[in-house]
């Protein structure tokens, strides 16, 4: 008997982990610069520079730059800055994982520990908060419907599956030249720098994916002047790159992951002088292309006439069905008493979540936003640090059909800070809610259905039968042999709900017989 059938791909998530991967090292003072007398501030970034899955792991390859500033010790007690870098390895195992599947990692440097040992050399734990999911791109058939049925009783169910186009990796180079700001102090040591990916955007331009973003790049560092003071400079770099990807359209929706491979800054000589910074940078940009498709899956049959035969085999999805984005504007005005008569330097966010209620229809998260805060005296000569904690709450409104995860993140797009003429520091930043609504799907695949020459023969008899928690009217059909259509119209039902205890009426019931019982 054939099958109609239809060809579909789906991301199935295979596994996820979050762990913390502890990366220890030293910073050694070069011979060139003075002991440490004590430390202003220890930052770093960190990269995933290969990523690799394997059957049943993955493998990561990174590093941590570090930058770390501390007070001399010399006859003026001068601000110098150290950077070292730390190479790390992990092997994540996931037992379902295979050769060409697709990670996808978020990662995030966190509360670097610090201590001096003889003013020579720090020693540094960097604890980096990895978040792993990997995908696998699968491609199967479903059964959908029979030819030429009328006999037979299909039990069909409606779903929305969430279809896989295709995926793919480009990376993005800059590498750019940029002038400080005209009447700016020339630069005389780089003490910190970071750099941020802002603005991440696409569009679709014929066939084809527009990666666009921009990279924010920011410097501290000690003028080459006679009072050696501390100077700031920001800059924005925008980039694009295009993502090819198959069948895609203006409906494919996206889900992107941009990935900060590696980056240098380093200053610009001019007559003696550096006027001005070189960046960079190298970029992954991640592209995955879905469609959310209606697919109609045949999960059972039987005959009420005859036996079946059929091979049946149920496969299992873990799906992201949904992503929905909510964007929120924070505005906070903070009376801070160390920025009194203080100059800004640099201010380092992070949104962390630290509770998730789930309701039937929205999920109450409450967290907080880190600022650390970094600031000089009016005479820029010493730097401080400060850390201030806003606390946050917030409500996602979600379907309460969905009773597998609900997956909530929390990013921070962009942040913009000023003290006013009273010394008190405003903050403005916009916060992005991401709830990715993670489904359990099983789909019944049916295939080589035979009709055998065993009949079914039904019989006159009458048969009572309560319903049992659980049953539904076609297993209950399927069991008597008959349809459920029969036992709505005998027992007057105008739907297909049916309560336990409920009692049912059964027009016929059957009893197996061959087609030559002589022989």
């Amino acid at each position: 008997m054939e099958i109609i059938k239809e060809r579909v791909r789906a991301s199935q998530i295979i596994g996820h982990e979050n762990l913390v991967e502890l990366v220890e090292g030293d910073i050694i003072v070069p011979d060139i610069k003075p002991d440490i007398l004590s430390l202003t501030k220890t930052d770093g970034i960190a990269f995933i520079t290969n990523k690799e899955v394997q059957d049943g792991k993955v493998k990561l390859q990174g590093m941590i730059d570090i930058y770390s500033i501390y007070i001399a010790d010399d006859e003026t007690n001068s601000l110098r800055g150290l950077s070292a870098t730390l190479n790390f390895n992990e092997t994540i195992e996931m037992k379902d994982c295979e050769d060409g599947m697709i990670p996808i990692i978020k990662y995030n440097l966190n509360n670097i520990e610090c201590k001096v040992l003889n003013g020579r050399k720090i020693t540094v734990k960097c604890p980096v908060e990895i978040d792993l999911k990997v995908i696998k791109d699968s491609e199967f058939e479903i059964s959908r419907d029979v030819k030429d049925c009328d006999d037979i009783q299909i039990l069909k169910e409606s779903m929305k599956l969430n279809s896989l186009i295709g995926h793919n990796r480009e990376n993005i180079s800059i590498n750019e030249n940029v002038s400080l700001p005209e009447n700016s102090e020339s630069i005389g040591e780089i003490l910190k720098c970071s750099i941020d990916l802002i603005n991440k955007d696409y569009k679709i331009s014929y066939n084809k994916v527009l990666a666009k973003a921009e990279a924010r790049v920011k410097i501290i560092y000690t003028a080459e002047n006679d009072a050696n003071s501390i100077e700031t400079f920001e800059t924005i770099i925008p980039f694009t790159g295009f993502v090819d990807i198959n069948g895609i359209n203006e409906n494919t929706a996206f889900d992107f992951c941009y990935t900060l491979k590696n980056y240098c800054i380093k200053p610009i000589y001019q007559d003696m002088k550096a006027t001005g910074i070189n960046i960079e940078a190298d970029i992954e940009v991640l592209a995955i292309a879905h469609e959310m498709k209606d697919v109609v899956v045949m999960q059972d049959l039987y005959s009420p006439d005859v036996v079946l035969n059929y091979n049946l085999k149920s496969v299992e999805l873990n799906q992201n069905l949904n992503r929905q984005e909510n964007r929120v504007k924070m505005d906070e005005l903070l009376s801070i008493p160390e920025l009194d008569n203080a100059k800004l330097l640099d201010i380092n966010a992070r949104a962390n979540l630290t509770d998730r209620k789930l309701m039937d229809d929205k999920i109450i998260v409450d967290g907080n936003i880190m600022l650390d805060i970094l600031y000089c005296k009016r005479d820029r000569r010493t730097m401080e640090s400060k850390k201030v904690e806003i606390p946050f709450e917030y409500s996602i409104s979600r379907d309460k059909n969905v009773t597998d995860t609900n997956e909530v993140s929390v990013e921070i797009l962009d942040l913009e800070y000023e003290l006013d003429s009273s010394g008190r520091l405003k903050v403005k930043m916009n916060l992005e809610f991401n709830n990715n609504t993670i489904d359990r799907i099983s789909l019944n695949v049916i295939d080589n259905l035979e009709q055998t020459s065993e009949k079914l023969e039904s019989t006159a008899s009458l048969i009572i039968y309560p319903v049992k928690q659980g049953d539904t009217l076609w297993q209950i059909a399927k069991r008597f042999r008959t349809t459920i259509e029969n036992i709505k119209v005998v027992n007057e039902l105008t739907s297909d709900e049916i309560i336990p205890m409920q009692q049912l009426v059964i027009p016929k019931r059957v009893y197996k017989v061959a087609l030559d019982p002589l022989n």
